[in-house]
């Protein structure tokens, strides 16, 4: 097995340095690369080779799972540039924290309803659009390749976060209603 240095995930899963990917071709990139590479494939190989599948095995299993997610996605197109989100104004949107706040307060009175469910589809209908709009402008702000707008990236980034909590206490109440 030959050593292959990568200098990122984009380079190492085959796929463009870019927020918008194509996920079933990055899904297909790695499993080429899994098959590829797969510790099973070296097991009567050398010390040194089977150290070394393990090692871009575990890369590619790293690479696919924060390619594949959209908030650790951006999140690591800002490290790639070059931002620091810890070192950045953390200051957010008052409108989206106040719109977050009454999502939350509805999520909450989901319970008491006579129709949790049908509110609670509502309720992620919601999100889904605020999420898909977000990962929209997120894609023209990292491909305009302006340093200027990591900023506003990493703002998107958050703001993404936030509703990706949201989405997954929603999911929750979802479990809990059924």
């Amino acid at each position: 097995m030959q050593d292959r240095a990568h200098p990122n995930y984009f380079d190492l899963l085959d796929v463009p340095r870019r927020y918008d990917l194509e996920i079933e071709q990055l899904a297909e990139n790695y499993r080429r690369l899994q098959a590829q590479v797969h510790p099973d494939r070296f097991a009567q190989a050398d010390p040194a080779e089977r150290r070394a599948s393990m090692q871009l095995a575990t890369q590619a299993n790293d690479a696919y799972r924060t390619l594949k997610d959209p908030v650790s996605r951006g999140q690591y197109l800002l490290e790639l540039n070059g931002y620091d989100p810890a070192t950045a104004d953390r200051k957010m949107d008052t409108a989206f924290l106040e719109q977050q706040m009454t999502l939350r307060a509805n999520l909450e009175e989901i319970p008491q309803l006579s129709e949790p469910l049908d509110r609670l589809d509502q309720l992620r209908e919601q999100l889904a659009e605020q999420v898909k709009n977000r990962q929209l402008r997120l894609a023209d702000t990292f491909n305009s390749l302006d340093p200027a707008n990591l900023a506003q990236a990493s703002n998107l980034v958050r703001e993404l976060q936030f509703l990706d909590k949201l989405r997954q206490e929603a999911e929750e109440l979802e479990e809990q209603l059924l």
